[in-house]
């Protein structure tokens, strides 16, 4: 009896450690649809960015929202880049 108190005590406690709080998850939802569905706005990526800024700063524990605000940063650059490319091109093209 109590081995069986101890291991449901410390399966309940191990449940409630690793549990994340509602309001965190859907946070963290809702801004990976939007960096999904922006990665062809630069502008809709620094919302989201800073978005993920925002989680981590409440979430301090938390090393997901730290990792996707770097990943949607890096893609605004990355498309910024790839639209300056393609003016250029488009600049030559017509000279």
């Amino acid at each position: 009896m109590k081995k069986l108190f101890l291991t449901t005590l410390i399966l309940f406690i191990t449940v409630a450690l690793f549990a994340q709080s509602e309001k965190y998850t859907a946070a963290m939802k809702k801004n990976l649809e939007g960096l999904d569905s922006g990665m062809r706005n630069p502008a809709s990526l620094l919302i989201v960015a800073n978005n993920f800024e925002r989680i981590a700063t409440a979430e301090k524990t938390q090393w997901l929202p730290y990792y996707y605000a770097a990943l949607a940063q890096i893609n605004m650059l990355l498309c910024n880049r790839i639209k300056i490319r393609w003016m250029a091109l488009q600049i030559k093209q017509r000279h």
